[in-house]
C-alpha cells in the first residue's frame, strides 16, 4: 500500500489532478494523459532506436482519436537504417453514426504516407461499397491507397498480413515494439487481445497500452495476460507500478483506494439513489463508471531475454524523476 498508493503524490494515478481536465481539441484526452502516454511512447521507440536489423511495426487498434496518438507516436521512429517503420492503424467503427466518420479522419490525417496502413475491421476501409459490388481493380486500387480487407468474419491480427512469411509462420526478423489498444468498452478490447494472441505467446508484440474503458475490470485483463505470460503494470505519472505479481488480498485494497476508484462523500440523496428510492439519472452513471485510475495500463513479457523490456521501464522512470528504488534522480530535486 506504501508503495502504490500511500507515499504517491495526489497526482500519480490522476495526472489531471491539479489540472482543468479539458479534452485537447485534437483528441478525447485530457492534457494530463496525453503527458503520460507519449512519455511511455517515447520511452519505447528509445528503446528501440538502434536496433537497425528489426523490421518495426507499430500498432493503433480500436482507434476513436482521428489517429492524432497514432501520429505523435510516428514522429519517434524516424527513418533509420534500409527498413522504414510501418505504423497500422485500425479504426474503430463499431458505432454506425460516428465509425466512418472517425475512419475517413485517419484516412485524411495520413493521406500520401506510404509507411501508414488503414484497416477497417468490417471490409475495405473508407469504402461505401458492399462486399459483393467491389470488385478486383477497385481492391486493388484501395490497396495502393494503403487501405485493407480483412478477409475473415473476425477481426484477427494476423489477417493483417504483416508478421507472416511465404509459410504463414510469424517472421523472426519483425518485432512490434508497440500496440496501443483503444475501445469504448472492455468487450472490444478483449476481442483485439484474444485476437493478437499467437504475437503474444511468440513474444512478438513487446509493450501493450490498455485503455482505462468505462467497463474496465483489472481482474478479467490479468487473467488474460496470465494465459500468455504477460506482466501487468498500472502507468502513473512519474513510474510503472507492476501489479500482476500482488496477492489478492493487496491488491484488492489497491484498486479500492481512493486514490484508485475515487468515492465520492455520501449525501442523503446518495443514499436514497443506493436503496432504489431515488432514481440516478444515467449521465451521473456513466461519469461515475469514468472516475477510476489510472488512465492507462501497460503488458510486457516475463522472461524474454532481451533488454527492451528493462530499459523501457527504467527509462520511463527516470524521465519521470525516479529510478526503479523510487529515490529522485533528476537535478532539479535535489536542491
Amino acid at each position: 500500500m506504501n508503495l502504490f498508493v500511500e507515499k504517491q503524490a495526489p497526482d500519480e494515478y490522476d495526472p489531471d489532478y491539479l489540472l482543468a481536465a479539458l479534452p485537447n481539441p485534437a483528441t478525447y484526452r485530457t492534457p494530463g494523459q496525453l503527458v503520460v502516454i507519449q512519455r511511455f511512447v517515447e520511452a519505447v521507440a528509445d528503446s528501440f532506436r538502434s536496433n537497425t536489423a528489426l523490421k518495426q511495426h507499430i500498432l493503433f487498434l480500436g482507434t476513436r482519436d482521428g489517429g492524432h496518438l497514432a501520429e505523435q507516436a510516428l514522429k519517434h521512429w524516424p527513418p533509420r537504417g534500409t527498413w522504414r517503420t510501418q505504423l497500422h492503424i485500425v479504426a474503430d467503427v463499431s458505432n454506425d453514426a460516428l465509425g466512418y466518420e472517425r475512419l475517413e479522419t485517419i484516412e485524411e490525417r495520413f493521406k500520401g504516407r506510404d509507411q501508414v496502413h488503414i484497416y477497417d475491421k468490417n471490409g475495405i476501409a473508407g469504402d461505401s461499397k458492399g462486399d459483393d459490388e467491389v470488385d478486383d481493380d477497385d481492391e486493388k486500387e484501395d490497396n495502393n491507397a494503403g487501405r485493407r480487407r480483412l478477409n475473415n468474419d473476425e477481426f484477427n491480427l494476423l489477417s493483417l498480413n504483416m508478421v507472416q512469411n511465404e509459410d504463414g509462420n510469424i517472421d523472426e526478423d519483425i518485432i512490434i515494439p508497440l500496440m496501443h489498444v483503444d475501445g469504448e468498452t472492455m468487450a472490444s478490447q478483449l476481442q483485439i487481445l484474444h485476437s493478437a494472441k499467437p504475437l503474444l505467446l511468440a513474444n512478438t508484440i513487446v509493450a501493450i497500452t490498455l485503455e482505462h474503458s468505462p467497463d474496465f475490470n483489472v481482474y478479467t485483463i490479468m487473467e488474460f495476460f496470465n494465459t500468455v505470460r504477460y506482466k501487468l503494470f498500472f502507468l502513473g505519472k512519474r513510474q510503472i507500478a507492476r501489479i500482476d505479481h500482488l496477492c489478492d488480498e493487496i491488491l484488492d485494497d489497491v484498486i479500492r483506494h481512493p486514490s484508485i476508484t475515487p468515492q465520492n462523500s455520501t449525501t442523503f440523496a446518495d443514499f436514497l439513489k443506493y436503496i432504489g428510492l431515488l432514481e440516478r439519472p444515467e449521465k451521473e452513471k456513466k461519469d461515475q463508471q469514468w472516475q477510476k485510475y489510472p488512465p492507462f495500463f501497460v503488458a510486457m513479457p516475463r522472461a524474454r531475454r532481451n533488454k527492451e523490456e528493462m530499459t523501457i521501464q527504467h527509462m520511463y522512470d527516470l524521465f519521470g524523476g525516479y529510478d526503479s528504488a523510487g529515490h529522485v534522480q533528476t537535478a532539479a530535486d535535489r536542491q
